[in-house]
């Protein structure tokens, strides 16, 4: 468990965040075709569901930290743990990673591969489940985008999908 000034500062962080991406980032930083025929297809649905979900995230983990303290007032906290500490900083590390490996692998694959090493970092119980799901999900995610929704996904020179 955290300390509640770590997990006061850590929701609203998320919140701040994801209320940037929702009416900073996203608006400004993504161009939107005039002749969009369908909000589904704009370039800046999913980015702004992204940023509404991070957003409620952070409001969830605020209320939970809320209810959570009025049930256990007495009790002690520790503070972060080094494994804790070490993790955080790998999702960091691999979130940097996976976006430079997208202009060399393309985007598929450095999803497969960013997925794949997510399980390992998360410390699933089940990694075969996940290993499956990190290769069929980006695969399916390809297969919608690229021939249902005419969206170009970026794919490597080396080994492009159909």
């Amino acid at each position: 468990m955290l300390s509640r000034r770590i997990e006061f500062v850590l929701s609203a962080s998320v919140v701040l965040f994801g209320l940037f991406l929702w009416f900073v980032a996203v608006p400004h930083g993504i161009v939107t075709p005039s002749s969009m025929r369908s909000i589904l297809l704009s370039p800046a649905f999913w980015p702004t569901i992204l940023a509404i979900a991070l957003t409620a995230s952070g409001i969830l983990l605020a209320l939970a930290q809320m209810r959570r303290r009025s049930e256990d007032m007495g009790e002690d906290v520790e503070p972060f743990a080094r494994s804790e500490t070490m993790r955080l900083v790998g999702f960091v590390a691999l979130a940097a990673l996976y976006f430079e490996a997208i202009s060399w692998i393309g985007m598929v694959w450095a999803s497969v591969l960013a997925f794949a090493l997510f399980v390992f970092l998360t410390g699933a119980p089940n990694k075969i489940i996940g290993l499956v799901a990190a290769l069929v999900l980006p695969i399916l995610l390809f297969a919608f985008f690229y021939h249902v929704a005419g969206v170009n996904i970026p794919q490597s020179d080396f080994l492009r999908l159909p």
